[in-house]
């Protein structure tokens, strides 16, 4: 569920739950009363001015596409918030690694490279004020009504020249995905669109449109120019049987929050869910324990690795462990390619249930009080950023006796190259019991052959 640097293995096949579950048409049935807009992606696609382009020329594109979607209904334009200490903030950092410029952002200020700018959170923020500035300093130029959700909890309506406060919308969830949620129950429009292109985002509208808290009819649609409208309503009864399940689901089979599973992609769970064996009604439920949570969460697990049969995931580990060895001919699998151990899946199903907990409460104006720290989640002394719990404190990696015999604890300036190194001696590579880690500055050359196989592996 990790990779080397600690960092959760991200679901990247979120979107083969999408296409499998979307029913597609080609165009809107009817008029649209209220367009709900995901700034974030719809950031993505306004043109970007190069060659010199300012900042104010992208306020100027980025004005230009709102007023076409004016045209055609009011709109809800909805951006991510960037809360310090938060979850979200954790993955945003694992996202970002590699991109760490900040630049102070003002209208007349050369725009820098859009990869650059868009991939770190303190220059989207600026970006997000901006933007909304620009919207009501043009208010006079807006058709119809618009109201925008940035930084402040409290969203800004322009009518007819009009700025307003709306603080009867007040909210202080910090992703757009329940915003945008949030927004479409309040307004209760009776044709709504959603612009937005994340799974998340069709997934939560499935969710809430089956458990009838919007109630009119919702199509989806990719900010992307020349895409097939979604029709949310449709979908879910083409999939009924599993709605009732697919929050909970998406949320402990990988997303954003939640560490994805080696070979259990979207599809898999999708299989089992069209099962109908298996309940995930505790998950994200705040009267629910994540030992309740765990005990559904294993259930459902076990059956995507195709071991319904065991107790626990360290059993369902332990016979595929035993499975692949006896028929390998070239040596025992790698420790990624199996289920994770009871500790480890533990943490896991306890950010699952935190994440999907927030989703369930995404109709309410505020998210659940649950502290991160309680879900899997920790936090270095002094510091407010968050980071995911591989297993609890009290969790040995491994037993001692073993540690002891396939550790070393070389610390030469070329360690491991030599007898001397007792994993070398035995012919085996290092690995992160050792003092050095079994990383690139091992020298032992069969921890140089496995890194090297690794490698490969991830670039075929």
């Amino acid at each position: 569920m990790f990779d080397d640097s600690g960092h959760m293995k991200e679901a990247k096949t979120k979107s083969t739950l999408k296409n499998a579950l979307k029913v597609e048409v080609s165009s809107r049935h009817a008029d649209v009363t209220a367009s709900f807009l995901d700034g974030c992606a719809v950031r993505w696609v306004v043109s970007w001015p190069t060659g010199g382009g300012t900042v104010q020329d992208f306020l100027d594109n980025f004005r230009r596409h709102i007023q076409v979607h004016l045209q055609m209904s009011d709109v809800y334009l909805i951006f991510d918030k960037y809360n310090e200490g938060s979850i979200k903030e954790s993955t945003r950092s694992d996202r970002d690694k590699g991109v760490s410029r900040v630049y102070t952002l003002r209208p007349t200020a050369r725009l820098p490279l859009q990869k650059v700018l868009l991939t770190v959170g303190s220059n989207k923020k600026q970006l997000i004020d901006l933007i909304v500035d620009d919207l009501v300093a043009h208010k006079d130029m807006l058709t119809a009504s618009l109201v925008v959700t940035g930084n402040d909890p409290v969203p800004v309506q322009i009518s007819r020249g009009v700025v307003t406060r709306r603080e009867d919308m007040s909210i202080t969830h910090e992703e757009a995905d329940t915003m945008i949620i949030r927004q479409i129950a309040y307004v209760g429009a009776s044709e709504v669109l959603v612009v937005a292109d994340d799974t998340d985002v069709f997934v939560l509208l499935c969710h809430f449109v089956f458990e009838g808290d919007i109630t009119g009819r919702v199509m989806m649609v990719s900010p992307v120019k020349g895409r097939s409208f979604i029709d949310i309503n449709a979908s879910v009864e083409k999939n009924r049987d599993v709605m009732g399940n697919l929050l909970a689901a998406h949320g402990v089979t990988g997303c954003d929050t939640v560490a994805t599973y080696y070979g259990i992609g979207k599809g898999v769970a999708l299989k089992v869910l069209r099962s109908n064996v298996h309940s995930l009604s505790n998950v994200g439920d705040i009267n629910c324990s994540v030992e309740d949570a765990v005990q559904q969460s294993t259930r459902f697990l076990l059956s995507c690795y195709g071991h319904p049969e065991c107790e626990s995931m360290t059993e369902a580990r332990q016979k595929i462990w035993s499975t692949k060895v006896s028929r390998s001919i070239g040596g025992a699998p790698k420790l990624q390619t199996l289920p994770p151990t009871n500790e480890t899946f533990r943490e896991n199903v306890a950010r699952g249930h935190l994440q999907v907990a927030i989703w369930r409460q995404a109709i309410q104006p505020n998210p659940p009080l649950m502290d991160p720290l309680n879900y899997g989640w920790s936090k270095d002394e002094g510091s407010s950023s968050l980071y995911p719990t591989i297993a609890a404190e009290n969790v040995a990696f491994a037993p001692e006796e073993l540690l002891k015999v396939i550790k070393c604890s070389c610390d030469s300036a070329v360690p491991c190259k030599t007898k001397r190194c007792g994993c070398y001696l035995a012919g085996m590579a290092c690995t992160s019991f050792c003092k050095c880690e079994g990383g690139h500055g091992c020298f032992n050359q069969k921890t140089r052959e496995c890194l090297q196989a690794e490698t490969e592996d991830e670039n075929m």
